[in-house]
């Protein structure tokens, strides 16, 4: 010490006093043999030699066993200055590889509470001061999450002293967490398709597609953006590797194919620039600024945010929408919990309530097909089933028509020739006439017994995910696919689309053929056409249609969106429409995975070598439609639009059929602009190659499309033959009752109507399967 006063001197044991100014100072051993040299704090020898006397009493009892060296280390830290602890712990955190702005936080909270607390020792800081502090924080707005944050922050603290040996337990436990759901003040909500997709076009312009695509594709939170280095970009493998993740522990994502591609571009455009992906991160003030450009409100009416993170909970949102299985949810979003996917990151609305209940119950009260656990355990369309991945290996082959220029006019417009054509029939997928998953209840019907049935259904349960081919049969196939056979080199020889027939306006020389039509999601267009169900009806399971997008040279239709109509569709403003409009059959579009997509055809060349615009068809399931797709006879209009990869054209096209003469009835329409414009109103109307406003009106024509299912077979419960299971129907039965052998009420087939045959009319009763 400087300025040791000397002459002053004392020694008291193994340890002795000296004063520096007035106030007097004492050397001793503690119980490690180290050298301690401590103030007293006061100017008053005989209180100096108390405490001296104290301090190496105390040394002398840890070192005899007579008080427990882990008490003497907690009363000797206690009294350390507080700020010097709360120093300590912050650089330790900073040592961990703890997030930065995580780090700050935890200091600038703990200070406030020292601050608020006067507090000097970490005997200062008590329970009680603690809830002084959040409750005077409350009281000036704190919410229920930042009084939780800030509590678990000082707990953090002080765990980390009782693990150090500092103090002897926490005394924050008793302080109680609040219901973050009574006091929600920054609740987030998902993005609609339409807003995601006008997001990263915005972004696209200002080159910050990739950042928001990643966030939004991928999940990653903005530190994990912020720290990405391209040397755990696998471009390859479509995977990213994440080091410093929140649960601390190194994550591998999943790159979807279109985020794959964004990735490439980037990492193309900015060539090696830097080790990070991002040298220069998003801010959220030009975040902000890419929102509102996007036409994305930043608080909606219901007081719910959309920020960075808000992407991450679109993503969860839309996997839950889709019916994504939960473990597979829980490992996409990389949460330990599946409780904190469900809670925060799945913001399901009241039409997805809806939207699943009915698809639950709306035949809960009808004949087995319909029933709850027919549907949960084997769905009536395979392609949404578990067993989907045996089927998504089955293909079809045909041919299409396509286009050579796309303008933004609602008609699109080619000039063609003339050419050979060969019309190629689709493959059946066809075993046994029907699938055995979808025709699982008439497989219930056939056993004897409900003792079997129950059997089936609790060995079929437990097998569920076996894998096993199922198939369906083409119901309708709306015009032939063609192709030219003479055309295409190497591997694609044989694929090119044929040209078309021409179609020469009035006045003018040129020959012009329409030969694909906007069906774009992001762009709100569709299109629909007509088909015929036959006496008996249609179980219909999917839906196949064919689809090219420009410059894109793999399958990119990610999702299709479905409705139904019982009559040809009009809206306000249609040319034409009636006083009543019609309505689709859903209130709201099935949103449907669009699946691998097969390569069908190139697009049309004069020199049928064409490579580029290749078409695909994709298949999707019906099984949301009422009744699981069963159709009574009549007309029916199918309505299909698609989601592509927003880049480098999200214009999504189907192809019309070719050549005209194979196909009768052209009256496909269209849900565009009457007028050509993008910005003007969409109204259903009939689409017409060769339109031109004020000179020609064009002529109809047909799109491709093939629906599959099955043809019911005959419902062996009506026995009055009404097509209607009713107390008719069981008053047959019990006229039979007992003394008939091979009568039709004999539905079991036990040779013997009894109270087996009156259960099948029961389960059966309302409706004829």
């Amino acid at each position: 010490m400087a300025n040791k006063a000397s002459g002053k001197r004392r020694t008291k044991g193994s340890g002795h006093l000296f004063t520096v100014g007035k106030i007097w100072y004492c050397r001793f051993r503690d119980e490690t043999g180290k050298l301690v040299e401590r103030s007293t704090g006061t100017s008053d020898k005989a209180t100096a030699d108390r405490l001296l006397a104290k301090w190496i009493k105390e040394v002398q009892e840890v070192k005899t066993g007579l008080v427990d060296p882990a008490q003497h280390k907690i009363r000797k830290q206690r009294k350390r200055n507080v700020i010097e602890l709360r120093d300590e712990y912050i650089t330790l955190c900073t040592k961990k590889g703890q997030a930065k702005h995580n780090v700050t936080q935890k200091k600038k909270q703990l200070e406030n509470w020292i601050r608020n607390a006067s507090a000097r020792t970490l005997e200062d800081l008590t329970a009680e001061s603690l809830s002084t502090h959040l409750e005077q924080r409350a009281a000036a707005g704190l919410s229920n999450r930042s009084w939780n944050h800030t509590l678990q922050i000082a707990n953090s603290f002080m765990n980390w002293c009782k693990k150090s040996g500092y103090i002897a337990a926490n005394p924050l436990i008793e302080i109680p967490r609040k219901d973050e759901e009574l006091d929600r003040r920054r609740e987030r909500r998902a993005l609609t398709e339409e807003e995601s997709s006008s997001l990263l076009t915005v972004a696209r312009e200002h080159g910050r597609e990739a950042w928001y695509a990643t966030a939004l594709q991928a999940g990653l939170r903005k530190g994990e953006l912020e720290r990405l280095a391209w040397s755990d970009v696998d471009l390859n493998d479509g995977i990213i590797i994440l080091r410093k993740t929140k649960s601390k522990k190194v994550q591998r994502v999943a790159m979807s194919p279109e985020l794959k591609k964004i990735l490439s571009d980037h990492k193309a455009a900015t060539a090696g620039s830097s080790e990070l992906v991002w040298p220069t991160t998003v801010t959220d003030r030009t975040r902000d600024r890419d929102f509102e450009r996007a036409n994305i409100d930043k608080i909606d009416s219901e007081g719910r945010v959309v920020d960075l993170h808000a992407l991450r909970t679109t993503l969860g949102t839309q996997l839950a929408r889709n019916g994504t299985p939960p473990q597979l949810t829980q490992q996409i979003m990389r949460h330990s919990s599946f409780d904190t996917t469900q809670k925060h990151y799945s913001v399901l609305t009241m039409e997805d309530q809806r939207r699943a209940l009915s698809k639950l119950f709306d035949g809960a009260s009808g004949p087995i097909d319909d029933s709850t656990i027919a549907r949960l355990l084997l769905p009536a369309s395979p392609l949404n089933s578990p067993l989907t991945a045996c089927f998504s290996g089955q293909s079809k082959t045909a041919g299409c028509s396509d286009t050579t220029s796309e303008s933004a006019s609602v008609h699109s417009e080619t000039l063609c020739g003339s050419s050979s054509v060969v019309e190629r029939q689709p493959s059946k997928l066809h075993v046994a006439g029907s699938s055995p998953v979808s025709r699982f209840p008439a497989l219930l019907r056939s056993l004897p017994s409900m003792r079997k049935r129950t059997s089936l259904v609790i060995r079929l349960s437990s097998t569920l995910l076996v894998c096993m081919p199922v198939f369906a049969d083409t119901l309708h196939t709306n015009g032939p696919l063609v192709t030219n056979p003479t055309g295409g080199t190497g591997s694609i020889a044989g694929q090119p689309i044929s040209n078309c027939d021409g179609f020469t306006v009035p006045g003018s020389t040129f020959n012009f053929s329409t030969t694909g039509v906007a069906a774009t999601v992001a762009t709100t267009t569709a299109l629909a056409d007509d088909f015929e169900v036959p006496a008996g009806g249609w179980d219909l399971d999917a839906l196949t249609i064919y689809a090219f997008q420009t410059s894109q040279t793999s399958p990119s239709v990610t999702q299709v969106q479905v409705n139904l109509w019982n009559d040809t569709p009009f809206s306000a403003g249609s040319p034409g429409a009636p006083a009543n409009l019609p309505q689709p059959v859903l209130a709201a579009n099935l949103v449907l995975p669009a699946g691998p997509g097969t390569f069908v055809c190139h697009r049309q060349s004069a020199t049928s070598t064409g490579t580029v615009r290749p078409v695909f068809s994709y298949t999707v399931s019906l099984d949301g439609l009422p009744d699981g797709g069963r159709l009574a006879p009549g007309r029916y209009w199918i309505q299909w639009s698609c989601l592509g990869a927003a880049s480098p054209s999200a214009n999504v096209f189907s192809p019309l059929v070719s050549p005209r003469a194979a196909v009768t009835g052209h009256n496909a329409r269209q849900f565009n602009a009457l007028d050509g414009n993008a910005n003007s109103p969409r109204v259903w109307f009939e689409g017409r190659e060769g339109y031109v406003a004020g000179s020609s009106e064009g002529r109809a024509f047909a799109l491709p499309f093939e629906l599959l299912g099955a043809v019911p077979p005959p419902c062996p419960s009506d026995l009055d033959g009404d097509r209607e299971v009713s107390s008719s129907d069981i008053a047959v039965a019990l006229l039979d009752f007992g003394r008939c052998e091979g009568c039709a009420a004999d539905v079991d087939g036990n040779s013997e109507v009894d109270t087996g045959d009156i259960a099948i009319l029961l389960l059966d009763f309302g409706s004829c399967p």
